[in-house]
């Protein structure tokens, strides 16, 4: 029996690197009455709403890109629309940028799957935001490396990308407008989509950063466009092969093996790379299923995808986290990240810094991780530290 389980909480960090924790005193002590007063530490979604009113604002505009490249270029403008709680009281702080698919070629914000994924979203408190991007028939720019191929779709792939990264930076930058956490900004990508927000999961800074190449954004470049966590529903690797590394952050990968457009192998090589470099994730295979539609709403485990990513976002930015007793001996367990590093510290006393409890450092195999501690054993508080998965840039 479970004597008390808490939410995650965020403590603040100067970079764009959050530790996600959880708090729990075993003694029974009533935490409602203590976290309140501390400044460095905010308890998170204790009593948000599961099925919260929902404001959509349209037409907002984050960016602005060059189109018609080739022949009269152009300004246009980027726009997005915001799908919202509308009693801020019910907002998590967590944000979900929304890409839409349509092989670079089509589609829109307003897409079914992307009115579906923003509304179910916000439902739950979260803000999030669906944008259009630049396509093939806006003849947009791309750097002179890649102009050399030719490729209209390339061409636009790499305008899509710079697109998110822009949207990704106006997020952050308008967070306190819609009161979100800049560590807790997700992004979910359909088919084309995909590309994108694995591009802005895995990318270096310089990366996308503008239509030229040159490593500096052109726009909002005091903020990062970098995705804390991604879901990547029916993309592939092809154009971001080379970008992974140590400390990206998590991936869920969504994909059919019968995929007649985009290739299922694409999926078994993000999830190679998620392997080899220790990159948090979920794979979830779906039998039968080909692109588009089939894949948005398959079921797995008989839940969709929505619910499959709203637990996946949640196990990165609100954990919970239960304590139980066997045999006498203290547990601490709670629903893990594949490849994810856990770190969990202790201490006795809120006004002392945490440190290190006896063999802390836990590597997830599993769908759980468990710490256990012989009785005695600590009596206060534990905290647990997500070490992987930091690197936003």
């Amino acid at each position: 029996m479970s004597d008390s389980s808490w939410r995650c909480s965020s403590i603040s960090t100067p970079a764009i690197r959050p530790i996600y924790a959880i708090l729990t005193q075993v003694d029974g002590t009533d935490m409602r009455h203590i976290i309140p007063n501390l400044l460095a530490i905010a308890m998170l979604g204790l009593a948000h709403a599961t099925h919260a009113a929902v404001v959509i604002d349209t037409g907002l505009v984050y960016a602005t890109g060059t189109v018609h490249a080739h022949t009269s270029p152009v300004q246009t403008n980027l726009v997005l629309d915001v799908y919202r709680p509308a009693d801020p009281a019910d907002r998590t702080g967590s944000a979900l940028v929304l890409v839409h698919g349509g092989g670079f070629v089509s589609g829109s914000r307003t897409s079914a799957d992307m009115q579906d994924a923003g509304t179910y979203f916000a439902e739950r408190g979260w803000v999030c935001f669906s944008i259009d991007y630049r396509l093939v028939p806006d003849d947009p720019p791309a750097p002179a490396w890649l102009e050399a191929f030719s490729n209209a779709v390339w061409t636009a792939a790499h305008a899509a990308m710079v697109d998110t990264k822009r949207a990704v930076r106006w997020v952050r930058a308008n967070a306190a407008t819609y009161g979100c956490d800049t560590n807790r900004v997700a992004g979910l990508g359909h088919s084309a989509g995909a590309y994108c927000v694995l591009q802005a999961v895995i990318s270096d800074a310089a990366d996308c950063a503008n239509d030229t190449g040159t490593p500096t954004p052109d726009q909002l470049p005091g903020y990062a466009g970098g995705l804390n966590a991604g879901v990547e529903v029916s993309g592939g690797v092809d154009l971001n092969a080379a970008e992974f590394d140590a400390g990206d952050p998590p991936l869920m990968i969504w994909h059919g093996d019968s995929d007649s457009t985009v290739p299922y192998t694409e999926a078994q090589e993000i999830h190679g790379e998620c392997l080899d470099h220790g990159i948090p994730y979920r794979f979830f295979t779906l039998p039968g299923a080909d692109h588009g539609a089939a894949t948005w709403t398959a079921l797995y485990d008989g839940r969709g995808l929505k619910e499959h990513a709203f637990e996946f976002l949640n196990l990165f930015f609100a954990l919970h986290a239960e304590i139980d007793y066997a045999a006498g001996d203290l547990l601490l367990s709670w629903p893990s990240l594949s490849n994810a590093v856990y770190v969990v510290h202790a201490t006795t006393n809120l006004a002392v810094p945490f440190t290190n409890a006896p063999g802390s450092v836990l590597t997830s195999r599993a769908d759980t991780c468990t710490a256990v501690w012989p009785t005695p054993g600590p009596r206060g508080f534990f905290l647990i530290e997500i070490r992987s998965g930091q690197d936003v840039e």
